[in-house]
């Protein structure tokens, strides 16, 4: 005997791991899932529908990157809304440190609350997106910063399959 059990979602906010809310730059251009910052100067965003239960006056949040690790900021509610605002400023490189590059989730109130990409799709919070939402870092140029990748030896496929299978 086979059961299934279907789950009907209309048109809820976007879930993109476990949170609802969106992330918001404005002016800013974007890609399907990451606002376009600039690696050196202030950026403020929003996130816009938070939905923790009570509202609290400030929120934490979190712009995580596996490149240069996450950093913890304060956003503030924006009057009676369910909007919150925050400004981050990109970490610099410098001897021994990474600076700014690649892309970074944004999270709120918890680690696993991502911040969603539903603004970003068509302007509107309405559950038409549901991607994890963050930042993608842009030079003076406007061009995308990639992260430095890891120095590895170079070796002959043969080489590696040997190794792999010791």
């Amino acid at each position: 005997m086979v059961f299934a059990i279907i789950l009907g979602f209309g048109a809820l906010p976007c879930m993109a791991t476990n949170g609802p809310a969106a992330l918001w730059v404005v002016a800013a251009t974007h890609t399907p899932t990451h606002w376009n910052i600039p690696v050196a100067g202030t950026t403020c965003a929003e996130l816009r529908g938070v939905t923790l239960e009570p509202l609290p006056p400030v929120l934490t949040v979190w712009v995580k990157s596996s490149e240069f690790d996450n950093t913890e900021l304060i956003a503030t509610r924006i009057g009676s809304t369910n909007d919150y605002a925050f400004c981050y400023f990109p970490p610099a490189s410098g001897e021994g440190v990474i600076g700014a590059c690649g892309t970074t989730i944004v999270a709120y109130g918890e680690l696993g609350h991502n911040a969603c990409n539903d603004l970003i799709d068509d302007g509107v919070l309405n559950g038409s997106a549901q991607a994890a939402a963050g930042f993608r870092f842009l030079d003076a140029s406007s061009r995308p910063v990639d992260c430095t990748p890891l120095a590895v030896q170079s070796a002959s496929w043969g080489n590696v399959k040997t190794l792999y299978q010791q």
